[in-house]
């Protein structure tokens, strides 16, 4: 059967191409001659009796050997090749008559379609522009020709030219066909000139004539070139209308129309239509996505986010082979892993980290520091280099960058230390200030006094680094919980030199006496109940003109009532309220639940203005040290 088939689709291929009916009859006749003297395969001999249970026989089909018959296979060949050599002969004789000045027009209008037909398309502009030149009427099909011709030899002005001169010949109500339509949008594509080719399609709908999925798909294409992603999106919806599956190609055209025109969330739609249908997404499918995300307006960025991560995760769970190479997408890689950066996306950062650089697997795997700076080292030499984008080093750094600013935004103490290490592999040389500084405050988050402390002194260690205002501070109040009261003032008092001097940057230079800085200070002092010298570094602000915030002003209030002076905390407390400053951060300073009820009970005994916001600091005071009795019995004093 699967030979007759094969012999049926022969003849119908042959019918179909105009063969003769001869020529027809003579490829049935073979076909049929064949098919019967085929034997059919000999049935099997019976099996005699066996105990043992029968075997299921095989469910593959028999296969019956088909052999071509020779005869109808050099018939049909003969047939091709008498046809062109007939078609080529056409093109000859009306070359000849019309450099003679002899023939008529329909002669010359069949031998332009027979170049066509032969693919002699330099054989067929030359013969069209024999023809304008002598006057000869064209048809409609040498017009089409002559289109064709063009478009196969890449003369696209001269496509939409041959479609003008079409559009002219016409009379009155005729419209050009689909096929022209489309020939004539594809050669406005290609010319970069996408408004006439939206413009023909326009006309092209509103004339009645309808377009097919060809036309479709250069109108697309227009589109991406001028960045009409909702028209793109219509176009490509038309198409999955009808039943059709459009190529990858097709939709990555659109999601280019999406970047160009900044349409984020029609880019992830368009993604996520493409996983529904099943049409396979590549690297470039996803760097047009991530390229629509990275512009638009200041007050979508959030929302522009949230799509590049969800876009990043799909991307991450696609197959390896599917998306090969998206890697090496600079573009793409510097959006997404900044978008992870200002969304705190430590997990999908990493993991498209390590995708693209080797030593940060190898220095995840390791338990210390010292193995994670040896381990990313053995496989930055191990490595090829393929990770090593444009200008290497610079790229390297920013991407760890972004990683590590999303790491530190959550308290990801270990993995900043593992991208610390593997920053310092590929470049080969220490992190950059910046990078210690996230670090830094990672352990600052978690509570992780020493290991800050061993970050911070590996900072100072590199050769002509500055380390940053932040860093410092952070030392400062590590010293300070850890109970060193003496090297937190210490290095307090040793900022302006840290900070200042030749190449400082101002706002560096500045931080040294910041409210930052004597906030740190107030920090480690109260840490180590050391409230005398925190009051005497309130004195010095306001001595030097330094502002108070909400910090300060609590630090100071604790001093004072600790030191026994409840009428200058209870003043400390009034200039705050009259100073609109913000409210107590009884949290950071360490205050004693204790001090804070006394201090709500001044408040309240001077008749003060009570805020809500410093009434729930004094009760915080009291969940965090689990005195559930007062903060339950101070409830019904909260103010209204």
């Amino acid at each position: 059967m699967r030979g007759l088939s094969l012999a049926h689709q022969h003849i119908s291929r042959l019918r179909r191409r105009g063969a003769p009916f001869e020529t027809t009859q003579l490829a049935a006749r073979a076909a049929a001659r064949r098919f019967a003297t085929t034997p059919l395969p000999t049935p099997p001999a019976a099996a005699a009796p066996s105990k043992s249970p029968p075997k299921i026989a095989s469910s593959s089909p028999t296969v019956i050997p088909v052999e071509w018959n020779s005869e109808a296979v050099a018939a049909a060949v003969a047939w091709r090749r008498q046809r062109l050599a007939q078609r080529e002969a056409g093109v000859v004789r009306a070359l000849e008559l019309l450099g003679s000045g002899g023939g008529d027009a329909a002669a010359f209008n069949a031998a332009l379609d027979a170049c066509r037909q032969v693919g002699q398309w330099g054989q067929a502009l030359r013969l069209y522009d024999a023809m304008i030149g002598s006057g000869v009427a064209l048809e409609r099909p040498s017009y089409e020709a002559a289109m064709a011709a063009a478009m196969a030899l890449r003369r696209h002005g001269v496509a939409l030219e041959v479609f003008e001169k079409l559009q002219a010949s016409l009379a009155g109500g005729e419209a050009p066909s689909a096929r022209e339509y489309t020939a004539a949008i594809a050669a406005c594509e290609r010319l970069g000139r996408w408004e006439r080719a939206l413009q023909l399609f326009g006309e092209m709908e509103s004339g009645g004539v309808r377009p097919d999925t060809n036309t479709l798909h250069v109108a697309i294409l227009a589109c991406e070139a001028g960045g009409k992603a909702d028209l793109a999106d219509e176009l490509l919806g038309r198409i999955e209308s009808v039943g059709a599956r459009p190529p990858t190609s097709l939709y990555n055209s659109a999601l280019g129309a999406c970047a160009s025109a900044a349409a984020a969330a029609r880019a992830a739609a368009l993604i996520g239509r493409m996983r529904e249908i099943g049409v396979r997404r590549d690297a470039a499918t996803y760097a047009a996505a991530f390229a629509a995300c990275a512009g638009g307006a200041e007050h979508e960025r959030q929302a522009r986010q949230q799509l590049v991560l969800s876009t990043l995760y799909l991307l991450l769970r696609e197959r390896p082979d599917a998306v090969a190479g998206w890697h090496a997408d600079e573009a793409l890689c510097s959006t997404a892993l900044d978008a992870c950066a200002q969304t705190g996306s430590w997990r999908a950062a990493l993991a498209a980290l390590r995708q693209i650089y080797p030593t940060v697997d190898a220095a995840e795997a390791a338990h210390t520091a010292e193995a994670a700076a040896a381990a990313a080292a053995a496989a930055a030499a191990a490595g090829d280099g393929v990770w090593r984008h444009g200008d290497g080093a610079a790229r390297a750094v920013e991407w760890h960058m972004h990683a590590l600013q999303a790491c530190a935004a959550h308290g990801q103490s270990r993995r900043c230390e593992s991208l610390l290490a593997s920053m310092a592999a590929l470049t080969g040389a220490p992190p950059p200030p910046d990078a210690y500084a996230h670090a830094i405050a990672a352990c600052s988050e978690r509570q992780e006094w020493r290991e800050l402390l061993a970050l911070y002194a590996a900072a100072r260690a590199v050769p002509g680094a500055r380390v940053l205002a932040r860093s410092h501070h952070a030392a400062v109040i590590a010293h300070g919980k850890l109970g060193d009261a003496d090297a937190a003032l210490a290095l307090f008092h040793e900022l302006p030199d840290l900070l200042g001097g030749e190449g400082a940057a101002a706002d560096e230079a500045a931080a040294a006496r910041s409210t930052l800085a004597y906030n740190a200070a107030l920090i480690a002092c109260t840490s180590c109940a050391e409230h005398g010298r925190a009051a005497d570094l309130v004195a010095q602000m306001r001595a030097e003109g330094v502002p108070l915030n909400p910090l300060t002003y609590t630090a100071a209030i604790a001093a004072a009532q600790t030191l026994g002076k409840p009428d200058e905390a209870l003043a400390l407390f009034e200039e705050m309220q009259s100073q609109a400053v913000g409210q107590l951060d009884v949290g950071r300073v360490g205050w004693d639940w204790r001090n804070a009820l006394d201090l709500l009970a001044q408040a309240r005994g001077a008749r003060l203005p009570m805020r809500a916001a410093a009434f729930n600091e004094a009760l915080g005071a009291c969940v965090r040290a689990r005195q559930w009795e007062a903060a339950h019995a101070r409830t019904r004093q909260a103010p209204r």
